[in-house]
């Protein structure tokens, strides 16, 4: 029998054998397993502080592993406002007048997302 159709409200919990992300709520038996992992980004979620849907991303699955015991926030209660470009170019000094290209290039270092979950090296394995 299919499950009710609802928003998750994820979280990144011990099952028992590993670490995944699951729903929480009640009678949900929704995992993701962990070789499906990164599916999580852009995954509709419930926030843990204010209750309203928002979109995970890497920024808040990567804190909310490291800061907040496995429970993601939506970036208004993180603290992280939507920036628009004309904030983004005024903070970084980037002149109205440059070269478009070199601008649009400045822009997209500043953006662009660091990743959440990074795989260990063979040095990282070995000690080397």
């Amino acid at each position: 029998m299919p499950g009710k159709k609802h928003t998750h409200k994820y979280e990144y919990t011990d099952m028992g054998y590993q670490m995944l992300w699951a729903c929480a709520l009640p009678d949900c038996p929704h995992h993701l397993p962990k070789w499906m992992e990164k599916r999580i980004l852009r995954a509709a979620s419930i926030c843990w502080k204010c209750g309203e849907e928002f979109i995970l991303d890497e920024y808040s699955t990567r804190t909310a592993i490291q800061e907040r015991n496995g429970l993601p926030i939506c970036q208004e209660c993180d603290g992280r406002a939507k920036l628009d470009l004309a904030d983004i170019l005024q903070k970084e000094s980037i002149q109205a007048d440059e070269d478009a290209p070199e601008a649009y290039r400045k822009l997209n270092e500043l953006t662009k997302p660091k990743p959440a979950f990074i795989s260990p090296t063979a040095e990282d394995i070995l000690g080397k």
